[in-house]
C-alpha cells in the first residue's frame, strides 16, 4: 500500500525509462539458463495467527533482544522452527529464520507508523477502519511521503 501512495516523481528514480541500455542489446536471452540458475522461491504467506505466534514467541525472548528488540539470527531460526511445529501445513513458501526476521521488521515498521499516525495532528485511528482515508487522499499522500522519507534517511 505504501508504494501505491507515493507519486510518480518519487518512483521515477528507479524507472527504466531513464536507462540508456536496450533490453535486446546483446540479442535474445536464453531463458532456460536463467530458470536453472535462479529458481524463484515461493513467497511465504502469513496468516494473522502465524504473525501473532511469531510476536508472542519473540515476546517471550524479548529480554535477550535489547532495547531495540533486535533479535539475533539464532532466535529467528528458533521462531521458524516454532512456527513449523505449531503450523505443520503452512501456506506459501517456508517461513525460514530470514523470513521471520523480515516479517518482524515489517511488523515493527507498521506498528511505529500507526503510533506516529496517532500522534499526528489532524488524524484519527481505530483498529477496525485504520485512518479512514483512501490512498488517493492528498493529505494521506503527503503524510506517507514525509513518513517514508523520515524512516529511510
Amino acid at each position: 500500500w505504501l508504494l501505491a501512495c507515493l507519486d510518480d516523481t518519487t518512483m521515477s528514480r528507479s524507472s527504466s525509462a531513464q536507462s540508456n541500455h536496450s533490453l535486446h542489446s546483446q540479442g535474445p536471452a536464453d531463458l532456460s539458463d536463467v530458470e536453472k540458475s535462479n529458481p524463484r522461491k515461493i513467497p511465504a504467506k502469513w496468516t494473522e495467527e502465524e504473525e501473532c505466534t511469531l510476536v508472542l514467541f519473540l515476546q517471550e525472548n524479548a529480554a535477550t533482544a535489547g532495547d531495540g528488540l533486535n533479535f539475533s539470527k539464532r532466535y529467528f531460526n528458533s521462531a521458524s522452527q516454532h512456527l513449523k511445529d505449531k503450523f505443520p501445513n503452512q501456506h506459501g513458501g517456508e517461513k525460514t529464520g530470514n523470513m521471520c526476521s523480515s516479517k518482524w521488521t515489517s511488523l515493527k515498521e507498521e506498528y511505529f507508523a500507526v503510533v506516529d499516525l496517532k500522534k499526528a495532528s489532524g488524524f484519527t485511528w481505530n483498529d477496525e477502519h485504520g485512518a479512514g482515508m483512501s490512498s488517493h487522499d492528498m493529505v494521506w499522500k503527503e503524510y506517507v511521503k514525509v513518513w517514508y522519507y523520515n524512516m529511510h534517511r
